[in-house]
């Protein structure tokens, strides 16, 4: 993630829980002028401890895209050379970013069969969905 990238993400994320809070805190300031101060930390409190929950239980159980497809693609299978059932070599480098490199196995191999390409094109699609799936 470049620079660029970063400040990006970290304005949004900035603006979208400043929104927030200005959004739940004047519904907690009208309820305490209105009624009474209690009730309205109650209420903020009540509002905002499902949204908590779910969003925890929705990031334990969604996977990210690449982990999903370097599931995919490690898929055991011992008749092939790689024993995997995509017969390819797959590695990625450190580096911060969700980059795979695939490789065909073999010497002479320069080039991904048919079955090859279908197999990684299907574990993509399956993988890319993977966090959408609520």
């Amino acid at each position: 993630m470049n620079l660029e990238n970063a400040l990006v993400v970290s304005f949004i994320s900035f603006a979208s829980l400043f929104f927030s809070y200005l959004i739940f805190g004047n519904i907690a300031a009208l309820i305490a002028y209105k009624l009474s101060s209690k009730l309205a930390l109650t209420i903020s409190l009540v509002i905002s401890t499902p949204l908590v929950i779910g969003g925890v239980v929705i990031n334990s159980n969604s996977t990210s895209t690449a982990n999903n497809f370097a599931y995919y693609l490690n898929t055991p299978y011992q008749f092939n050379r790689s024993n995997t059932a995509v017969n390819t070599n797959q590695f990625y480098l450190n580096n911060n970013k969700d980059n795979y490199y695939i490789l065909a196995n073999g010497y002479k191999s320069d080039k991904f069969s048919d079955l090859q390409k279908e197999f990684i094109n299907n574990a993509y699609g399956y993988a890319e969905n993977s966090s959408k799936s609520w």
